[in-house]
């Protein structure tokens, strides 16, 4: 089922399959990518407790008796409704038999939606709710709607100096590589990706806007430690991924270790940017600055 937030002229639909940001509309615009299956089938998903794929080439976790998905269990499980108001959800997926042929241990994963005039906020909180120790990893995966034709670009808050990753099916590929960005900025064109997503270990900006024919239209801040940005050759989008953790072949791709009772939590608010003409005149000056 799906279920409708409301805040002034913004409306968001969110999915209780994977907690899943399934639209978010400004009036008539609309800022996520509506999946279509020939280019990439997913909106937004929740990742855990795997961003990617098992290391070591691994398919399954000891004890477990089906292969872990590409990120995880969480984009395909069914979260219950905790409490719900007009602007906000509380989600929540709990350990099960299911679950545990993937995952063979006991956790609470809870997912919060907070709907604003300005944009929306995320929260995912993992907690270790058995009594051993744990690996996992928690992220978030929102594609925005972009036509790469329009001289897309993202502008970053801080210069990510690098080294970077690329990740192709679930797995980080190949060697470490400089930075692309150039004053802070990535262009996006169709080559962009071909050699798959974009990945920051331990990046130092906390925001990245998204850029459409020379304006920013969304800003995504986030707290994580980790990010990625992607788009599939082909399709109108672009994927701006905050992640705590890496995929296979990244270090520590092993996740976080959570003791009993312990939790993990991060977030990331998608803000949506009215320029008024003076904004943009100023907006064209801050960057020919940098």
């Amino acid at each position: 089922m799906s279920i409708t937030l409301t805040a002034g002229e913004l409306r968001a639909k969110i999915g209780t399959t994977g907690a899943e940001l399934l639209s978010l509309r400004d009036g008539n615009d609309e800022l996520i990518w509506q999946r279509d299956p020939a280019f990439w089938d997913r909106s937004a998903p929740v990742l855990f407790p795997v961003i990617g794929r098992l290391p070591d080439e691994a398919s399954c976790l000891p004890g477990a008796t089906a292969d872990m998905p590409i990120h995880g269990l969480a984009p395909d499980a069914e979260f219950r409704i905790v409490s719900q108001t007009p602007h906000s959800v509380l989600l929540r997926l709990r350990d099960s038999a299911s679950s545990r042929q993937y995952f063979p241990h006991e956790f609470q994963l809870d997912v919060s939606f907070h709907l604003r005039t300005s944009g929306i906020e995320i929260c995912a909180c993992v907690e270790n709710s058995g009594t051993v120790p744990l690996h996992c990893a928690v992220g978030f995966h929102p594609g925005f709607s972009c036509d790469l034709s329009e001289g897309a670009e993202l502008q970053f808050e801080k210069e990510e100096a690098g080294p970077v990753y690329r990740g192709f099916d679930g797995r980080i590929t190949g060697a470490p590589e400089p930075s692309p960005l150039r004053r802070r900025r990535l262009p996006i064109t169709r080559d962009t990706f071909q050699s798959g997503a974009i990945i920051f270990p331990n990046a130092r900006s906390r925001s990245v806007r998204l850029l459409r024919n020379g304006f920013p239209s969304v800003e995504v801040v986030f707290d994580t430690s980790d990010l990625a940005v992607w788009s599939k050759p082909g399709g109108a989008f672009v994927c701006i991924e905050p992640w705590c953790g890496l995929p296979a072949g990244g270090p520590e791709c092993e996740g976080t270790l959570l003791t009993p009772g312990a939790k993990l939590g991060c977030s990331h608010q998608i803000s949506i940017i009215q320029q008024t003409p003076h904004e943009e005149h100023r907006f064209k000056e801050e960057v020919a600055e940098k």
